[in-house]
């Protein structure tokens, strides 16, 4: 892999990182939950469909479309539409792309309890 490959893989990775990223205030705006029937399966198609040129360019066109669908979109659900897509699209595996582990996307949830002594 040349340098240049690696260093725009490097800045996919970062921008999925920055997208993925969950604040607590993000979480109160939202009004998503897993246990409820929802349109990701929508959301994710959309992603699919500019993702359809394949490799990087792919990356770079569905990472676009997030962008502009958290303008529109609750931010909760347009981010776990992105981790089904990062999961599912080859390219996203071929280029070594993943989604960040929960520590990184939400470290605020993670935190440890506080024990009294």
């Amino acid at each position: 892999m040349s340098y240049t490959n690696a260093s725009r893989i490097s800045r996919l990775q970062e921008r999925i990182n920055l997208a993925l990223r969950e604040t607590p205030e993000d979480r109160r705006k939202s009004n998503y939950s897993d246990y409820r029937p929802d349109n990701i399966p929508k959301i994710v198609d959309g992603l699919m469909q500019a993702a359809v040129q394949g490799g990087a360019e792919g990356i770079e066109a569905a990472l676009d479309e997030f962008d502009r669908l958290t303008e529109r979109e609750d931010k909760i659900r347009a981010q776990r539409a992105l981790m089904q897509f990062l999961l599912h699209h080859p390219a996203a595996t071929e280029l070594g792309l993943r989604v960040p582990s929960l520590e990184e996307r939400n470290p605020w949830k993670v935190l440890p309890s506080k024990r009294n002594p």
